[in-house]
């Protein structure tokens, strides 16, 4: 019974979701709410384990003094110091005390600390995954083949297309010298809109159809990524 009512209520909820999706009746429907609803409970209580676990595991690095416990006692604050002012709320505090915000005359900490500090960190973070991807972009558009070449001549034509100083000396030279050769701007919208969207569709449709795979296979129970724990 541990394993068999985990898999009957998956296998049944899915097909029910299914034949929801293709029937959209007004019991299926009605059904199809009651089911977001069970899904929005079940996200709140996976939220709560999964806030739990980080805490737990950066307390145990702190307590442990292990490499970098530094950084998780910055988690550890930064969790506290949030969770506090958001759930008990009513902290305002005049514009003067911490300048710009979101409301001139009232300034919820909440939304200061969310704006002034979460904010610029994630830009940060982000800023920071541009050289990674420069690095990559780098690694895989060496030029070692005629595939590899074509893409590294159209990333080139793309960027330059980009930036506006080289794409007004392509109008301006190369364009008005050989008039019959498109704007830089031009090419740029037809590998945008051509090659780059054909390959995007692709992607996206092999990737639709390896989900769609997975789902089944969750379906007819070959695959049991909810069974963890319980020795499948």
């Amino acid at each position: 019974m541990r394993k068999q009512v985990p898999l009957m209520i998956a296998t049944i909820a899915g097909v029910l979701m299914l034949v929801q999706f293709f029937v959209p009746t007004y019991s299926m429907v009605r059904l199809l709410e009651r089911f977001n609803l069970y899904v929005r409970v079940i996200g709140g209580f996976a939220v709560i384990l999964g806030v739990a676990s980080l805490m737990r595991v950066n307390w145990v690095r702190v307590k442990r003094r292990a490499e970098n416990w530094q950084y998780g006692l910055v988690t550890i604050g930064g969790f506290a110091v949030m969770f506090a002012v958001g759930t008990f709320g009513g902290f305002w505090v005049s514009e003067g005390n911490f300048g710009s915000g979101i409301d001139p005359e009232k300034n919820h900490v909440f939304g200061w600390l969310f704006y002034n500090v979460f904010t610029p960190m994630d830009a940060t973070i982000f800023a920071l995954l541009g050289f990674y991807i420069a690095s990559a972009a780098y690694r895989c558009m060496r030029a070692k083949d005629v595939t590899a070449g074509l893409l590294l001549t159209a990333a080139i034509l793309v960027m330059l297309g980009r930036a506006p100083l080289t794409a007004w000396l392509w109008d301006t030279y190369i364009q008005e010298t050989y008039p019959r050769v498109s704007t830089l701007g031009a090419v740029v919208e037809w590998l945008m809109n051509c090659p780059n969207t054909a390959a995007q569709r692709a992607i996206v449709f092999g990737a639709s159809l390896a989900g769609l795979a997975q789902a089944v296979r969750i379906l007819v129970g070959i695959e049991r990524p909810y069974m963890a724990g319980t020795g499948e």
